[in-house]
């Protein structure tokens, strides 16, 4: 309370409002839009598309060009 009466009134008239907003439709968008949407377009499309790639591409690539060309060596 006593902290709060400190506070210039162009702070509490401005600033707050703008942090309150930023909190309630910032975080609040940011968790429902960007964690929900990070964690179902982005990990899903990481799982799917980043570990499904990887694996095929990656380790298929290691494999065929990886020891194809190390027993070529050889």
């Amino acid at each position: 309370e006593e902290q709060w009466k400190t506070i210039p009134p162009w702070y509490k008239g401005l600033v707050l409002p703008w942090f309150r907003d930023q909190y309630l439709l910032g975080i609040k968008a940011w968790y429902l839009l960007g964690i929900k949407a990070w964690y179902f377009l982005g990990i899903k499309a990481w799982y799917l598309l980043g570990i499904k790639a990887w694996y095929l591409l990656g380790i298929k690539a290691w494999y065929f060009l990886g020891l194809e060309t190390s027993t070529s060596l050889v």
